[in-house]
Formats: structure tokens, C-alpha cells, sequence
């Protein structure tokens, strides 16, 4: 039986073209995953100042996807400096009126595994940077997409 002999240079080169091709590999994912950061932080915290002067005008958009305990997703977007857009995927949810002859005036919302948001609740409880943001209102935009309304309190 023959084998085919291989030359110390041709097994050098190849060791060295292995070598220079995980380097490589190494960089690009670096560079990936780099760039995903970036990305999750810069969509994070967007400013918004539509004037570009009025500092009252000013507010920094955030959004947070929730997790509940049956693994359902509820996202949370600011969508205006007293504002936030809670929309949910389960098809089980509660609701509650402030009172028993209204049906616009939310006064609960609680999609089956959580989070219950109640007039009054704090949002730092869905996510860090609300904090202090006391919902005041609570209004059904469509099927599962409502508007918490919320005031800012000083501490």
C-alpha cells in the first residue's frame, strides 16, 4: 500500500492558511456582534425633538418587550412624551371599567399571565427608565393594542 507522502512545507502552508482563516472568522464575528449592540442601543433611546429648541418638547423613546410567566410577549413602545403603546400577542385577556355602565373607560387591563397594568400603576415595574411614570388613563387603540397614559411624578 502507497501513502502519499506530505511535504513539511505543504503542511506549514496549510497550518498557517487554517490559522489566518480563523483569525479572520474571529474578527468578522467580533465585528457582528459589535454591530448588534450598536443597533439594540441606538433603537433603545432615540430622541425625539421635533422642534429641535424646546426642551419641554424633548423626550427619549423607549421600548421594552415583556416576557410573562407563560412565555407570552408584551411590548411596551413610548410612543409620545405621556404615552405608551402596550400591545400583546395571547388571545386571553382581562379587562375592568372604572365604571359598571362604561365601556371606554378602562380602569384595567391584565392579558393572562401578566403584567396587570391598573390606573395608578408605576411603570417602573414593566421597565427601569419609567420610573415614576404613574398611569393615569388606560384606552383601547384596537384588538389588543392599548394606550397607557401616564404622569410623570418628581420624587
Amino acid at each position: 500500500m502507497g501513502s502519499i507522502p506530505i511535504g513539511g512545507s505543504n503542511l506549514i502552508h496549510f497550518f498557517m492558511i487554517t490559522l489566518i482563516a480563523l483569525i479572520v472568522l474571529v474578527i468578522l464575528l467580533g465585528l457582528v456582534i459589535y454591530a448588534q449592540v450598536v443597533v439594540v442601543t441606538g433603537q433603545e433611546n432615540d430622541t425625539y425633538d421635533p422642534f429641535g429648541e424646546d426642551e419641554q418638547l424633548t423626550w427619549t423613546m423607549h421600548h421594552t418587550e415583556y416576557v410573562n410567566r407563560y412565555k407570552d410577549k408584551i411590548y411596551f413602545v413610548q410612543i409620545n412624551s405621556n404615552q405608551i403603546q402596550m400591545t400583546f400577542e395571547t388571545d386571553y385577556y382581562r379587562v375592568a371599567y372604572a365604571k359598571d355602565d362604561s365601556d371606554t373607560d378602562l380602569y384595567m387591563i391584565d392579558p393572562s399571565g401578566g403584567p396587570a397594568i391598573f390606573v395608578g400603576t408605576d411603570m417602573v415595574s414593566i421597565y427601569h427608565v419609567w420610573k415614576n411614570c404613574i398611569v393615569s388613563s388606560i384606552t383601547q387603540e384596537h384588538n389588543k393594542h392599548y394606550i397607557l397614559t401616564f404622569q410623570k411624578i418628581e420624587e
